[in-house]
């Protein structure tokens, strides 16, 4: 299995996490890489991969392992395979900084998909498993990041997105979805769901104008930016007990999503929802100000579908009779060749009838200057 590790300089045993990287449906290098590099995977490739893991890696200290499939979608790959692929990824860094280190998941497009099966594969594992081996919580999945998503494989290889939540839950792991208001492969919904459906501790962010590839420089850097500055505070270490693990994971949030707001104010296309909403760790202050994005609600989905339905059918009702009373009306009048002929023969009608009437007319006059009397005077 081919992989490219990002060791940080002072790498050393006993890290507390680290990040795998994976993929998309046949895009080796990740997000953001040019289309004549898509098959090529080299560390040497620029795209958002590289960049986010050189910056974890070399400023955080935060080892990164990214991923290239055994088989990608494209060459008859499924979930299932992403699934192992995964696992020997977590075993390899595993061995590298510790049985006790954390990690987290950073998937793009199908690796959306692969990781959404990757939990609800831990939430189902039979104790004893390969999967239900990965550790306690404090070693186990710490939050995970999916960049335009999708919710499933190609063809029929469906996901349970349902299991995947609630695992995450049930990890107490942050999420944060990162998507293009114009992405014309993975529809921007899929976002929204697992946005609706996921439990606290979540986090999305909508680049209004971006597109699924994510090749523009503007839109590189920002998903950059913002999948290093959630993941740099997210990866911290926690708690041990209950609460203090609890109370960790919700200033983790905070602490992520204040970072996500100080950025986002420079970046005019990037709007921002969370759950719960941010406040300042210290407590000083109002809470942060953001472009908030309003997610559509289950119930506004259907309608706003029903009512563009609506809306088409009268469209085509109308055009319907419209059409009815143009052949209505045609009928009426005929062709063009019988209409003629009606106006011809309407036009001798009319000429007879006035040469019957002048004939009339003088002859009634004749007769009444025939039979009129002389002019006398008369006295009264």
């Amino acid at each position: 299995m081919a992989a490219i590790e990002y060791e940080p300089p002072d790498a050393k045993e006993g890290a507390s996490a680290f990040v795998l990287l994976l993929p998309g449906t046949s895009i080796r290098p990740g997000p953001g890489a040019e289309k004549a590099a898509k098959y090529c995977f080299e560390p040497g490739v620029p795209g958002i991969y590289r960049s986010l893991a050189g910056e974890l890696s070399g400023t955080r200290g935060i080892p990164c392992l990214q991923l290239c499939w055994r088989h990608f979608p494209v060459d008859g790959g499924t979930t299932v395979d992403a699934v192992l692929d995964i696992l020997m990824g977590i075993r390899f860094m595993r061995a590298k900084y510790g049985e006790r280190c954390g990690f987290l998941l950073v998937g793009y497009s199908f690796g959306g998909a692969a990781v959404w099966a990757f939990l609800a594969e831990c939430g189902s594992a039979k104790p004893g498993s390969p999967l239900a081996a990965l550790g306690s919580r404090q070693s186990g999945l710490l939050g995970c990041i999916a960049i335009s998503g999708a919710l499933k494989g190609p063809g029929d290889d469906m996901v349970n997105l349902f299991g995947a939540l609630q695992y995450l839950e049930a990890r107490q792991a942050p999420a944060l979805v990162v998507h293009g208001s114009l992405d014309d492969n993975v529809a921007l919904s899929a976002a929204h769901k697992v946005f609706k459906k996921a439990a606290s501790l979540k986090t999305l962010c909508v680049l209004m104008g971006a597109d699924h590839d994510l090749r523009e420089p503007q839109w590189r850097d920002a998903v950059c930016e913002t999948c290093g500055r959630w993941l740099a505070r997210v990866a911290a270490p926690r708690g041990v007990s209950n609460t203090s693990w609890a109370r960790s994971v919700l200033l983790q949030h905070h602490t992520a999503a204040v970072a996500l707001c100080d950025f986002a104010a420079s970046v005019p296309g990037a709007r921002l929802a969370f759950d719960p909403p941010p406040q300042r760790p210290d407590g000083q202050g109002p809470p942060p100000s953001y472009r908030a994005y309003e997610v559509p609600t289950v119930w506004d989905q259907p309608a706003a579908a029903a009512r563009l339905l609506l809306a088409e059918r009268c469209g085509q009702h109308a055009k319907r009779q419209q059409r009815a009373r143009e052949q209505a009306a045609l009928q009426r009048r005929g062709t063009v060749a019988a209409a003629h002929a009606r106006l011809a023969a309407s036009r001798e009608r009319q000429a007879s009838v006035g040469h019957g009437k002048a004939q009339l007319f003088q002859q009634c006059g004749q007769h009444t200057l025939s039979g009129r009397s002389s002019p006398s005077c008369v006295e009264f």
